[in-house]
């Protein structure tokens, strides 16, 4: 049965003042031959789709025949959306009014790149656990259908041994924008400014990105034959997990428990400080077990205006 799908992790979005384009890859399986393909794809996917303030419309497609595929049916489809060119007007006869300006001067031509992406991180405590299978040593096996275990261990090995938890995934934004900085903008002495604000999150709404959750990674510089310096800055955002709690478990006399702790940001690092302590068994043996002693939180990065940066074109509030 022929069917599409996505590719994970190919969705592109890249806008500026005056236009803006998007494109998403598919896998396409079981089709005859590349137009069984393309009128497929063209009827799978949407005729338009939204970037920032723009409407992205007429779709472009390009089929591309998987040659590894010994069943030949095989196809990867990449569709690109853009606005709709803006032919430059001219009415016959008229005349023309031209406002003076430095030719030196770059043009209001900032653009935007986003890429969708995910990190792993590690999760202790599970959360809506359900128990489907338990069994007792003696016993046959019980199967439970809707035992409800809230922040439930993951991966505990014995229990007087912390959990070890599960990687997990979470999504994060790598956005790239691109503009052209004026000559007589972008002394050593700006250039200083902004090398000084790397690796510092937005202090206040940004492109419509909540506070703290971008930060600002990298920066490239590249003098052009007009004087003037194309630059491209390079962010990173997260979303916020104000409010998110992350459990932690130790020891006390009453057994395993687990203490949560609220991340305030999403750039906000949680320190988990263990010692290791003996511990009398019900057999009379002594057994060394880690326990959790204190848990910091650590904001590591500070706050800077991204109004500073000089990005001609994008909304910085």
């Amino acid at each position: 049965m022929a069917y599409i799908e996505e590719k994970q992790d190919s969705r592109t979005m890249n806008w500026n003042s005056k236009s803006a384009s998007t494109s998403r890859t598919y896998h396409m399986f079981d089709y005859a031959d590349t137009q069984d393909a393309i009128l497929a794809l063209g009827a799978y996917v949407p005729s338009d789709i939204p970037v920032a303030t723009y409407l992205c419309v007429q779709p472009e497609y390009e089929v591309t025949p998987i040659f590894s595929d010994p069943d030949k049916t095989l196809y990867e489809g990449k569709v690109t959306w853009k606005t709709p060119d803006i032919s430059a007007g001219g009415g016959g006869g008229g005349g023309s009014t031209n406002t003076a300006k430095d030719p030196q001067e770059p043009e209001d031509n900032t653009s935007l790149t986003v890429s969708f992406n995910t990190m792993s991180e590690v999760r202790q405590f599970g959360i809506n656990a359900r128990r489907v299978y338990k069994f007792d040593m003696g016993d046959d096996m019980h199967i439970w259908n809707s035992e409800i275990l809230d922040a439930y261990a993951i991966n505990q090995q014995s229990p007087m041994l912390p959990p070890e938890g599960i990687e997990y995934n979470v999504p994060i934004v790598t956005i790239t924008a691109k503009t052209v900085i004026s000559y007589s903008v972008a002394t050593p002495e700006w250039q200083r400014a902004r090398f000084n604000q790397l690796w510092h999150s937005n202090d206040a709404e940004w492109n419509g990105l909540a506070v703290n959750t971008t930060m600002f990674t990298g920066m490239e510089l590249s003098q052009r034959g007009d004087n003037n310096w194309d630059v491209t800055y390079n962010f990173e955002y997260r979303t916020p997990t104000i409010g998110t709690p992350e459990s932690f478990s130790y020891y006390d006399q009453g057994g395993l428990k687990s203490v949560e702790i609220v991340r305030a940001n999403p750039w906000m690092v949680i320190d988990a400080r263990y010692e290791e302590v003996k511990q009398t068994s019900t057999d009379g043996y002594d057994k060394t077990v880690r326990n959790l002693t204190e848990v910091v939180t650590h904001n590591i990065y500070d706050q800077t205006d991204f109004n500073e940066l000089g990005m001609v074109g994008i909304p910085t509030s």
